[in-house]
């Protein structure tokens, strides 16, 4: 099993690694309150492969991580410390229609200094085969002149392990204004990201993760709306859009959001 993981890894390698020739042009930003550069997740113009990054305070690279939206998927989702700085990342990669599977948990402090990182994949988890019980041989109640049969082997039964499934959300500006989109979770509210964008632009605002399963994001998260500009008191209403779920992939679904202004 783990060969079989490292021929579709180096596999995925491989396609990711010639077509990193083309520039990462369709970019999402995160931004410390003082406003430099937080985090950054660009995509190639086919929206296809792309690359993750985290900054320090100083603007130094603190974490890397390739993306791909193609033959499976590699994606990270970002949590920040209310300074706006990264405080965990957790990047999941997975092949298309198979089972092999991996994760990482990076912790960061808030100077950006990595406290705490941990790996789990499809071949170290808890097994592949499930647990048997061994049949014993019971002698017969006579003795006869027949040799003694041979005990029974067990039949080992293989388990598939969960596969992980990405609900992403995008947001749709309606509105002829730019505008900041920020996504709470409802649970653990310094699990925060904002989004800037111009009129009439869409774009991908985060994913929800679970095993075997697409989610609505609305049901994880909470949505806000403001102007870029701060003089402008227009008030912005964020719905679900008529536009249906899209299911882009085996293991991806896109779930989409209007940003509309109110009259």
């Amino acid at each position: 099993m783990r060969l079989g993981y490292f021929v579709v890894f180096c596999l995925l390698l491989f396609v990711s690694w010639s077509s990193y020739g083309q520039p990462f042009g369709n970019c999402r930003y995160t931004y410390f309150k003082n406003g430099k550069k937080a985090t950054s997740q660009c995509y190639d113009a086919n929206d296809h492969w792309g690359q993750a990054r985290a900054y320090n305070g100083k603007g130094e690279v603190i974490y890397e991580k390739d993306l791909r939206k193609i033959a499976g998927h590699s994606s990270v989702q970002f949590s920040f410390y209310e300074n706006g700085a990264v405080k965990k990342a957790e990047y999941s990669s997975a092949p298309d229609a198979g089972i092999q599977w991996y994760r990482t948990f990076t912790e960061f402090a808030p100077d950006g200094t990595i406290t705490s990182e941990v790996h789990q994949n499809y071949d170290d988890g808890p097994g592949t085969t499930a647990p048997f019980r061994r049949q014993e041989y019971v002698a017969p109640p006579t003795t006869t002149t027949n040799p003694t049969p041979a005990p029974c082997k067990p039949a080992p039964t293989t388990v598939a392990c969960a596969v992980i499934y990405s609900s992403e959300f995008w947001f749709i500006n309606t509105t002829p204004y730019s505008v900041v989109v920020t996504a709470t979770h409802k649970h653990r509210k310094n699990e925060m990201s904002s989004l800037t964008l111009r009129p009439r632009q869409s774009a991908k605002g985060g994913q929800v993760l679970q095993a075997q399963f697409f989610d609505d994001p609305a049901k994880q998260y909470d949505f806000s709306v403001r102007a870029v500009r701060p003089g402008n008191k227009t008030k912005f209403i964020l719905l679900p859009s008529d536009k249906k779920p899209e299911q882009t992939s085996t293991e991806n679904q896109r779930y989409y959001f209007d940003i509309r202004r109110i009259i």
